[in-house]
């Protein structure tokens, strides 16, 4: 950079350097933490759903067991429920994100280009949108599973 013509002196400076490297060392850890978080709360919150829904359908239940209903032919409505909420859950996480980021960006340009930078922030990618929707979705599915299962012990 020194040697380019019009800069008459030019110093980097290692130390903004490095507190830049931990401040987003600590965002980094502060997303995973958050993201812990959430996936514990829609475990709780799905699972807590399908088990008072459960609770709500006992008579039912053991009516469909006393003609033969099997755990699985009982199972199946509460798995699609949980299904459709972790469907519902991605989708809604999708739109925020994508509408955060939209918010974002032109201050993220802004600050970008006053340090000379060109650089913008992109949207949601489509494999990114997918690995959301595939993960709100086994997350649904598999806090049905395990309150199913619970419940459907508990009701023997």
């Amino acid at each position: 950079l020194q040697g380019h013509p019009g800069v008459g002196f030019a110093q980097r400076d290692m130390a903004w350097l490095e507190r830049l490297q931990t401040i987003t060392g600590l965002v980094e850890r502060g997303v995973v933490a958050i993201s812990i978080m959430l996936v514990v709360a829609v475990l709780a919150i799905v699972g807590n759903t399908i088990r008072l829904n459960i609770a709500q359908n006992r008579d039912a239940i053991a009516i469909a067991r006393l003609v033969g209903a099997t755990d699985a032919w009982i199972r199946r409505p509460y798995l699609y429920l949980g299904l459709y909420q972790g469907l519902a859950g991605a989708l809604v996480a999708g739109l925020i994100v994508a509408a955060v980021l939209a918010y974002l960006a032109p201050l993220a340009t802004r600050l970008s280009s006053s340090y000379g930078i060109a650089a913008a922030v992109a949207g949601v990618a489509p494999a990114e949108g997918a690995a959301l929707l595939a993960a709100g979705v086994t997350l649904g599915l598999g806090a049905a599973w395990l309150a199913v299962i619970s419940q459907l012990r508990s009701l023997d």
